[in-house]
């Protein structure tokens, strides 16, 4: 059995769930609409141009219908990385804001919720800074500045001043607003989530940088100078580690392992597919395809909250350690062929390396460090 198989089968179980006799019919024709995108869908590149937006919204409206719950949302999108990594990439981010803004206490949050979780209306997030991106830098990549004015009538209007650059926003100028993290000016230890516009003035987003891989998320800085944001805007803050206190229900530190493991998938597959003719490298095959089964019943353990003999980071390191073997193992078998710079083996390869950049928590880097270098260290 096909592992993409398994995966259409683990969301139909986990969409139904909860699902209610009214919704049994949309869910399988959701279901059929996403089997039907895989099966056409082919990645045109790693180029800024190659950005897919109408993939996105297509997927946006179906994960509105199929991730209902955090694990469904997890099988959809291990799907959707089984065929372009990119795609579903860019659709965590924005899962990723509208989280933060779904946990948000203002009572403007509401209204932009509904807002965004319009695909038309797309919304990304630019948070990596408060956790893993910069973190060696002395002075807050994004400082807010609270300024408080009185008026005429002695009522009195607080607003805050944003300076800095935020290092990685994905699809930021295909996006309608920005979930900001920024650390508090006179107290760095404190920290906010502000609602941004792109269209504000004081924002300069980049069309995207020429990555290794993905550059078709559009991926770049947004630069932010003297923008001027109120009290309607903020979601979340002041508080100390704003991206815990402002996770809202749902599986968000998952969602990087379910990609790696969706990319696995489709080296895997394709492996599986060669064994027809190279009966000698079945082996091979049988053993990923089981480290891929035990990661994968990991993940919906995790997911589902029941006891699990590992945590996230444990899973997140071994599900993008066997992402990497999966896609060398596949450029190994495929030869030459799979050498040329828009085979769809070399795609994989250098996507695989994203995992060990993209939001790497230092320990799951270190672990990496280690079996890469084979140092073991002292206990």
């Amino acid at each position: 059995m096909r592992l993409i198989d398994i995966l259409f089968d683990a969301l139909r179980r986990s969409s139904l769930q909860q699902a209610t006799e009214l919704e049994f019919s949309e869910i399988e024709r959701s279901l059929a609409a996403l089997r039907n995108w895989l099966e056409h869908f082919h990645p045109s590149g790693h180029e800024l141009c190659d950005y897919p937006e109408e993939a996105l919204r297509e997927l946006a409206e179906l994960e509105g219908r199929l991730g209902k719950t955090p694990l469904s949302q997890l099988h959809f999108y291990l799907i959707v990385a089984f065929a372009s990594l990119s795609t579903a990439f860019v659709l965590t981010q924005r899962s990723a804001a509208l989280r933060r803004i779904e946990s948000s206490k203002n009572q403007t949050a509401r209204g932009i919720l509904e807002r965004h979780l319009l695909a038309e209306h797309w919304i990304t997030v630019g948070i990596s800074h408060l956790t893993t991106s910069r973190q060696h830098h002395t002075l807050p990549a994004v400082s807010a500045k609270l300024t408080v004015t009185e008026s005429l009538a002695h009522d009195c209007s607080s607003s805050w001043i944003l300076n800095g650059t935020i290092p990685w926003v994905t699809a930021a100028q295909h996006s309608e607003a920005i979930v900001v993290g920024a650390a508090d000016e006179q107290n760095p230890a404190l920290q906010y989530l502000f609602y941004v516009p792109t269209q504000s003035s004081g924002i300069d987003a980049g069309s995207g940088m020429h990555l290794l891989a993905l550059s078709d998320s559009c991926t770049d800085e947004v630069k932010l100078c003297d923008l001027r944001v109120t009290s309607e805007q903020v979601l979340h803050g002041p508080v100390a580690n704003v991206l815990a206190v402002s996770q809202s229900t749902g599986a968000g530190g998952l969602q990087t392992s379910a990609l790696a493991l969706g990319l696995a998938a489709c080296a895997i597959d394709w492996i599986h597919c060669q064994t027809h003719q190279r009966g000698n490298l079945s082996p091979f095959y049988e053993s990923l395809e089981n480290q891929w089964m035990s990661l994968f019943e990991l993940l919906n353990q995790l997911a589902s909250g029941t006891d699990c003999k590992v945590d996230a980071m444990t899973l997140r390191k071994d599900s993008n350690t066997l992402v990497l073997r999966a896609t060398q193992s596949a450029l190994a078998i495929s030869k030459g062929a799979g050498f040329l710079a828009h085979n769809s083996i070399a795609r994989w390869t250098r996507e695989a390396m994203f995992f060990l950049v993209w939001s790497c928590p230092q320990g799951v880097a270190e672990a990496h460090l280690c079996e890469f270098t084979q140092f073991a260290p002292i206990p």
